[in-house]
């Protein structure tokens, strides 16, 4: 309990099953291609029972249109990869993961979007649980709480 770790998201992070919660923040905005997105959630979804907590850019904001303006007119390729929600949440089902709940910082102004995540349909990993939606809301109370004081 209380560990934090780091490892590279797109190889299979060093953790057991027991992980309460797997974090990845300002990170997907710079992940070029969808592959590596789909295989860098799959390797979070992995990381153990607990949800997702993350972040990306959504592109339906006037940040986009502002970056890529100026961008542009400097003669710049953009750099920051922001995606449609669509194109985020076909990534995000791609690695068996659904959306519990979004939140747009400065929603129309600024790209960066929060989401909880929980598996769509849990795998069973060794034994089977009994109490798997018990266990899946115990799990996924305190991550609530940190999402609501976002």
């Amino acid at each position: 309990r209380g560990r934090v770790r780091r490892a590279d998201i797109l190889d299979r992070l060093p953790v057991d099953t027991d992980v309460d919660l797997a974090v990845s923040i300002r990170m997907f905005q710079h992940i070029p291609s969808q592959e590596s997105r789909r295989q860098a959630l799959a390797v979070l979804a992995e990381a153990g029972n607990g949800p997702v907590l993350m972040t990306y850019y959504d592109r339906r904001c006037l940040h986009y249109w502002t970056k890529r303006m100026v961008r542009r007119l400097r003669g710049k390729r953009v750099g920051i990869n922001m995606l449609s929600g669509r194109t985020m949440d076909s990534d995000i089902e791609s690695a068996g993961l659904k959306v519990v709940r979004r939140k747009r910082l400065l929603w129309g102004l600024h790209a960066q979007t929060w989401v909880l995540l929980e598996w769509a349909k849990k795998p069973v990993r060794g034994v089977q649980m009994a109490l798997g939606g018990l266990l899946a809301e115990r799990l996924l109370q305190p991550a609530t709480q940190l999402f609501a004081a976002i």
